[in-house]
């Protein structure tokens, strides 16, 4: 099995749609009969006009493999298995203890897959029923990763040995550099965890202040309120005078007007006295 993914340039047979974003199907196709994806993707008899593969029979003729049009699982492995990818119609290979998948790159797994039915497909000559290891599976990691489709020893022939031994050589570099960056992806992480703890003693910080703000809010609300009260009082006091003052002046009043009254009838009686002792 020489693993392959979707994600190249290039449509199917003569319609619209790319093999990166439709071209699951073909590629687990190319994957298990071990033929480049281009290579049966350029068959426009093999699709109709939506893109989907119709004629897998013809495919396997033409390319050294079987087709058994059985969608159950009649044990041979690997199978092109349907399920469903975001709701929408994916396939994948699965080998009995793993899923291929041709949106991955090297064909990690993206999800746990439901199984809706196979698609039975083998290389002539190939073992029909065995549960392939990833060591034992001839996978190579193609375009992006490893290697251009036109460089492919693999696929010219080259032994098999040999060319897994420039292989091994290959993921080791890449392996060392993914460690490298995976270190500097848990430096930037620790990094970040820092940086959310100062910014988190930060908010507790603002948040204090907040705090000790409204406190200091409440208690100045709290002294208004209380010279109000002491404003209103004293407001009630002088309105209280006010109304003492008016009654005393009054009362003074009323009591100036009774001595000028008892002052003039007095005054009467000296004018009547004198003039009577005069008129003598």
């Amino acid at each position: 099995m020489i693993f392959q993914n979707q994600k190249v340039d290039g449509l199917i047979g003569n319609t619209k749609w790319t093999l990166r974003s439709y071209g699951c199907l073909v590629a687990s196709m190319a994957t298990i009969l071990e033929v480049d994806i281009h290579a049966i993707a350029g068959h426009a008899e093999y699709f109709n006009s939506d893109g989907l593969l119709v004629n897998p029979q013809k495919v396997c003729d033409d390319f050294g493999g079987e087709w058994n049009p059985d969608r159950s699982d009649i044990g041979l492995r690997p199978v092109i298995v349907e399920t469903r990818f975001d709701g929408k119609l994916h396939f994948v290979v699965w080998t009995g203890d793993r899923f291929y998948d041709p949106l991955s790159t090297n064909g990690n797994p993206l999800r746990d897959y439901k199984i809706i039915s196979f698609r039975n497909v083998r290389k002539k000559g190939g073992d029909t029923n065995h549960n392939l290891t990833p060591d034992e599976a001839r996978i190579i990691y193609r375009n992006a990763l490893l290697r251009e489709p036109e460089n492919d020893d693999m696929l010219q022939g080259r032994n098999f040995d040999e060319m897994m031994g420039g292989v091994k050589i290959e993921l080791e570099q890449r392996f060392a550099t993914d460690v490298a960056e995976l270190s500097k992806c848990n430096t930037a992480k620790q990094d970040l965890i820092q940086g959310s703890i100062q910014k988190q003693a930060m908010i507790n910080a603002i948040t204090e202040e907040n705090l000790e703000l409204k406190r200091a809010n409440t208690a100045c609300h709290e002294l208004v309120d209380e010279a109000d009260k002491d404003r209103d009082k004293a407001l009630n006091k002088v309105d209280d005078l006010t109304d003492k003052n008016d009654i005393l002046q009054i009362n003074l009043k009323n009591c100036l007007n009774k001595k000028v009254r008892a002052f003039g009838g007095i005054w009467e009686r000296v004018k009547k006295f004198f003039k009577k002792l005069f008129d003598k």
